[in-house]
């Protein structure tokens, strides 16, 4: 997200661009924090107060807290010190849970002066219910990132898929997320994996990339998760599958996603990212953050609770992905000019 606003923001708009207080990786011509020390963090965020006229803060699946406050008014602070010196002030497309934080939504309601976008119709209507106000409509931010290879990693993973097609078969992208496959009993990656296993029994003709999305370690992140499922998938499919590093950038990932048939997600930006090129994206939904996605693109029928992937629903809507993948890629292509514009609109009149 950091990448495709700065990008726009730079390239597009031909704006400058200040990004802090964190060191981030990104393609665009930008002001970077170089390292996390404080003295650092002071020096990028004294910048951006006084020399930027509008300050805009990431929202995305954090704003209500339930992954922690704190975070949450840290970046209300600093946008409260912007405001006090007269600079404009937003919060970029974020999303809104049934369970918000109650100190952070009370905090939020009373912060009328901040302008907060919802990146979806779903968080659209909680936000104003929490709010007590209008919130504008947006897309999600990534909507905006421009695909890239450049990785050798990356570039092979993309032959590969092209390889398998020149052949006659369809690819899947697949995605798990360590996160939700950590909440399902006994052992998760293996009951995620019976659906992938069942899909690729029914038709020698199928193929599936493993690709990875978040790249923190451990059970949180996707790499763990990934490396089980292809140690379950390659004694009966070694010649059928590919696997992606974790260190592929996100540029690149959607660039992947682009190439496939169709995509199974467990992380909401992959499925941006396949949409975003106009790839079908069936998900496995947490936190109620892919329903609204969905529904902004008419595909409300193509998520899956985690804890229904091994099951004949699960089985029944990915052979109809697989089936109608074309049709379904044509609706996405239809609507995405809309959602594209719709993700630019979180900069007007900034």
């Amino acid at each position: 997200m950091v990448d495709a606003a700065a990008c726009y923001l730079s390239q597009d708009m031909g704006r400058r661009v200040v990004i802090g207080p964190n060191p981030v990786q990104t393609r665009a011509t930008a002001i970077l924090a170089p390292d996390h020390r404080p003295v650092t963090i002071l020096r990028i965020m004294s910048r951006m107060l006084l020399t930027c006229p509008g300050i805009g803060c990431i929202g995305a699946d954090i704003l209500d807290g339930v992954y922690g406050k704190s975070q949450v008014f840290k970046r209300l602070r600093m946008l409260r010190i912007a405001h006090a010196v007269g600079r404009k002030t937003r919060v970029f497309g974020a999303s809104w849970s049934e369970t918000p934080h109650p100190e952070v939504a009370a905090a939020l309601r009373r912060a009328s002066w901040l302008e907060i976008c919802a990146r979806d119709p779903i968080s659209q209507a909680r936000m104003e219910k929490a709010f007590g106000r209008p919130v504008p409509l947006v897309a999600d931010l990534a909507f905006l990132l421009k695909p890239e290879l450049r990785a050798g990693a990356a570039r092979t993973g993309h032959n590969w898929i092209t390889a398998q097609q020149q052949i006659g078969r369809v690819v899947m992208g697949v995605n798990l997320s360590g996160h939700t496959v950590g909440t399902l009993p006994g052992d998760g990656v293996r009951s995620v994996a019976q659906p992938i296993i069942r899909w690729l029994l029914a038709d020698p003709q199928r193929a599936v990339i493993l690709m990875p999305h978040d790249r923190r370690g451990g059970k949180v992140g996707d790499g763990t998760a990934l490396t089980a499922l292809h140690d379950i998938l390659s004694a009966d499919f070694a010649d059928r599958m590919h696997s992606l590093p974790v260190t592929l950038d996100t540029w690149e990932m959607k660039a992947i996603a682009g190439a496939t048939d169709l995509i199974l997600t467990g992380r909401m930006h992959l499925a941006i990212a396949a949409l975003g090129m106009g790839t079908p994206a069936f998900c496995t939904v947490y936190q109620g953050k892919f329903e609204g996605l969905m529904q902004m693109f008419g595909l409300e029928d193509m998520t899956i609770a985690p804890s229904l992937m091994d099951s004949a629903e699960c089985d029944a809507k990915l052979a109809r992905v697989t089936r109608q993948r074309q049709q379904l890629s044509a609706r996405i292509q239809a609507r995405l000019p809309q959602i594209v514009e719709m993700s630019r609109s979180n900069f007007a009149g900034m």
